[in-house]
């Protein structure tokens, strides 16, 4: 029995965040209501609250699972590709396409920063995208495409600033922002510049 109600609070706390990053989307986070995105889900406002203790936390839970998504699209789009040099690349890539997307962006980029602390939005983003930039540069360095004494957390500083940097602005002004192409060229040419010999 007991597991059969942990099943049905899992349904409806996934129901709600699914509900509730269709309305953020929609309708941006202020305008969305916990009335109508508990209703969209099926459920009772009761029953969000009980989930979540507000609004807030419900849109972090939103932007918890959007960034995991774009993690794991990034992953996806690396673990395609042969070479490690090419992983790297094709992550790198992968990650500025995302961003151009119109639904991460209302979320992440334009709702997040002025919802959620800078420092908490951070954290949440670091926890992912720096690791999995990290990961990317040590496989570099593991397989001879990276001189062994580069140095691993200064270079994994400058390549997910800059993505990320690239990723807010593709996010928010795309017909400002430096072109992908341009950025992934200049990562590729840091890349080469630290390679053995």
């Amino acid at each position: 029995m007991a597991r059969r109600t942990a099943e049905a609070a899992a349904r409806t706390r996934a129901a709600l965040v699914a509900s509730a990053r269709e309305k953020f989307v929609e309708l941006g986070f202020a305008a969305a209501s916990t009335a109508e995105i508990a209703r969209s889900a099926g459920c009772s406002q009761s029953a969000l609250f009980h989930h979540f203790a507000d609004k807030k936390a419900l849109f972090e839970a939103v932007v918890i699972e959007a960034m995991a998504a774009y993690d794991t699209e990034v992953r996806r789009a690396a673990l395609a590709e042969r070479t490690p040099m090419a992983m790297m690349l094709a992550g790198c890539r992968r990650s500025l396409e995302l961003a151009a997307d119109p639904a991460w962006s209302r979320l992440v980029a334009v709702d997040a920063p002025s919802v959620l602390a800078e420092d908490r939005l951070r954290r949440l983003d670091a926890s992912l995208g720096r690791a999995t930039t990290r990961f990317g540069l040590g496989a570099l360095v593991d397989t001879g495409d990276l001189r062994p004494d580069v140095d691993l957390e200064a270079l994994t500083t400058l390549i997910y600033g800059a993505l990320t940097e690239a990723a807010f602005d593709l996010a928010r002004r795309p017909d400002e922002a430096v072109p992908p192409s341009r950025l992934i060229d200049l990562i590729a040419g840091l890349l080469a510049a630290h390679a053995p010999g």
